[in-house]
């Protein structure tokens, strides 16, 4: 915050991209808990050329309190974005939203939330609509609760009509006898 943004191309984007890449994972959780910070004193402009790769491989990261951190920053990172780039960021997206650990999954609802105004249409309803249909049919309350978030999202933003495609989903889950 304190350097000019040039400076902070000069002297701390080398840091991030050491960071981002380091052995330790405590340094790559400590890079992904305020990722979305820095990114912001950036600027977009950087974090489209520069940071949006780096956050991916943190999205990736072996290390799953590392994964989760980065995870949980996403909705954030989002509104940093241009929305020209949020679509690099929905194979990863889709990617989360089959992931083995639950507490990653429940936060694939709140990314989507985020993330249907920024992309086309037709990524919506190719990509995103089976995601939130996956989501809601989950094991996990929470994650079928971020689904049903997010499907109430993306009936918003891509009209009333999208509802009948959601339907058969939303009723299983209100007739679900753990809710």
């Amino acid at each position: 915050k304190i350097l000019t943004r040039d400076e902070n191309k000069t002297f701390i984007m080398p840091l991030i991209i050491q960071a981002a890449e380091d052995k330790s994972w405590r340094v790559r959780l400590c890079l992904s808990k305020n990722f979305t910070e820095i990114a912001s004193n950036f600027g977009k402009e950087v974090t489209d050329m520069s940071l949006i790769q780096t956050y991916s491989n943190l999205l990736k990261d072996s290390e799953v309190d590392v994964k989760i951190e980065a995870v949980k920053s996403l909705s954030g990172f989002i509104r940093i974005v241009s929305s020209e780039k949020v679509g690099f960021l929905l194979p990863q997206v889709i990617s989360l939203g089959k992931d083995p650990l639950a507490i990653v999954r429940s936060n694939v609802g709140g990314i989507i939330k985020n993330m249907v105004g920024c992309i086309s249409k037709d990524q919506a309803y190719q990509n995103v609509q089976p995601l939130i249909k996956e989501l809601m049919k989950d094991d996990n309350q929470e994650v079928r609760k971020g689904g049903i978030e997010a499907a109430v999202k993306f009936i918003e933003v891509m009209g009333a009509d999208t509802v009948n495609s959601l339907y058969p989903s939303l009723k299983t889950c209100s007739e679900d006898l753990k809710w």
